[in-house]
């Protein structure tokens, strides 16, 4: 435990942009090394971090997929650091593993053991929800939640409980459609796909799925397969499409994006709404997810996830 005089802080403000394009890059996983702490930037490429005090002669590491690490010390940031330019990183295939790409996923999660805890952790998380119609937000739900997250190799079911909470909106009830949709902070516990593999990881779908091996790319300094995967044709599931990436030597699934295939968007719509008026028609456009995981002490842990879901409302 910290001692009061170690838990004090001090913040750091960094916005973080592409050397290449000159534009801020989101959703970039920043944190402090060798320790649970870290962030991400927000869509304007922006991120504030509280560093206790014991942490300060760590290093800050910002990361982002295709893009070179930044590394630094943190007692070495100035005024002069206020602004992060990261790099494009090379992609290079590098040696190719004989058989289907499949197997590359299969192996794996033969690895769970070797690469993710094994015994109960407690973790503290910030979690945000966002209720927008096009460019205006209308509802914004924020707290901190404690989580308690099962072993990987059993099946018991995490659980969290929030500590802090608030919720603001910015709607009358005049130009207000009410519907109801599955989610929360517990459908984001669900999201750890290598716990819950679901129609995505688990190895009873994986003839369901064509895969495709894009190649490496450098991930956290990392050389990561990049494994692409749709649904066959004719299939009656509502799968997904996306991308995956392994690290190439521990064979941990470091990262996955994806999101339900146009050709089941409706199948998943109905999984989704849970009540809506009888005379509203409402179309999905796009349900995407997008979950991390980061290297602590040589066990890969949940570090972020991310559900965004667009739709198309008529309603006279």
């Amino acid at each position: 435990a910290l001692s009061p005089a170690q838990q004090q802080r001090s913040n750091i403000s960094v916005i973080v942009t592409s050397a290449d394009y000159s534009k801020p890059l989101s959703q970039c996983n920043v944190y402090i090394d060798d320790t649970g702490i870290g962030t991400i930037t927000n869509n304007s490429g922006e991120f504030t971090l509280k560093v206790p005090t014991a942490f300060l002669t760590k290093s800050l590491v910002i990361s982002y997929i295709g893009y070179e690490s930044f590394r630094t010390e943190i007692t070495t940031l100035s005024e002069s650091d206020l602004e992060v330019k990261l790099k494009l990183s090379e992609s290079i295939l590098g040696e190719i593993l004989v058989g289907e790409v499949s197997g590359i996923l299969t192996e794996a999660l033969k690895r769970k053991d070797r690469n993710y805890p094994v015994e109960e952790k407690s973790m503290t998380s910030f979690y945000r929800e966002v209720i927008r119609k096009n460019r205006s937000y209308k509802e914004i739900s924020q707290g901190i939640l404690n989580i308690s997250k099962t072993p990987y190799t059993t099946s018991d079911k995490d659980e969290l409980h929030i500590v802090k909470g608030g919720k603001s909106k910015n709607y009358s009830s005049k130009d207000t459609l009410a519907f109801k949709v599955a989610g929360g902070p517990n459908v984001m516990l669900l999201l750890d796909i290598v716990k819950e593999p679901g129609l995505v990881l688990s190895p009873e779908v994986f003839s369901l799925y064509e895969y495709v091996l894009l190649g490496s790319q450098m991930i956290d300094n990392k050389n990561n397969y990049v494994i692409r995967f749709q649904p066959k044709e004719g299939n009656t599931l509502p799968l997904f499409s996306g991308t995956a990436y392994v690290e190439k030597e521990s064979f941990a699934i470091s990262g996955l994006k994806f999101g339900y295939d146009r050709r089941n968007m409706i199948m998943a719509y109905k999984n989704l709404v849970k009540k809506q008026p009888a005379s509203v028609s409402i179309k999905p456009m796009t349900i995407n997810y997008e979950v991390q995981y980061r290297e602590i002490n040589d066990k890969w842990h949940l570090d972020y996830v991310r559900n965004e879901v667009e739709m198309k409302v008529r309603w006279k």
